[in-house]
């Protein structure tokens, strides 16, 4: 899956668990490409983590929204 098909608002389900992209976070000098993401009803809780651990973890996930 590219970049261009993960968007913020977008949920992903896998094993009865639910992620939501909250954003992208681009690539500067010092770190790769990030994806800031949430589990769907904790608004103030979010995590991130590498593009490429993101697309691992999606490959067997299911686009709910």
């Amino acid at each position: 899956m590219s970049t261009a098909e993960i968007k913020p608002g977008t949920v992903f389900e896998r094993d009865g668990k639910r992620r939501e992209v909250v954003r992208l976070v681009p690539a500067d000098r010092y770190t790769a490409p990030a994806i800031e993401w949430r589990r769907p009803g904790q608004e103030f809780r979010t995590s991130a983590c590498s593009l490429h651990a993101w697309s691992k973890w999606i490959k067997e996930a299911r686009q709910t929204s």
